[in-house]
């Protein structure tokens, strides 16, 4: 089972920080944090050097033609820094 939560508004409607955790629970160790980010949409598009608008932008023009795995996985490669 694998969790997420995250930080809303305050009740002004002021934009708090953003906090993602991510945890499972483990059958015998019980529930276990994987992630604590602060930033996580904005960590991962700076670590790409792109925003996500153009990337979804892309697939959903190509996803038609996309079928397979094999396929899914050669368009990543082929049109993502992978």
């Amino acid at each position: 089972m694998i969790s997420s939560s995250n930080s809303g508004t305050t009740p002004a409607g002021l934009r708090k920080q953003m906090m993602v955790k991510r945890t499972v629970l483990d059958r015998t160790k019980g529930p276990l944090l994987l992630e604590l980010n602060a930033r996580p949409g904005l960590g991962i598009q700076m670590a790409n050097g792109a925003g996500l608008l153009p990337r979804l932008q892309m697939v959903e023009r190509h996803c038609q033609d996309l079928t397979s795995l094999e396929d899914r996985v050669a368009f990543v490669y082929e049109n993502f820094k992978c």
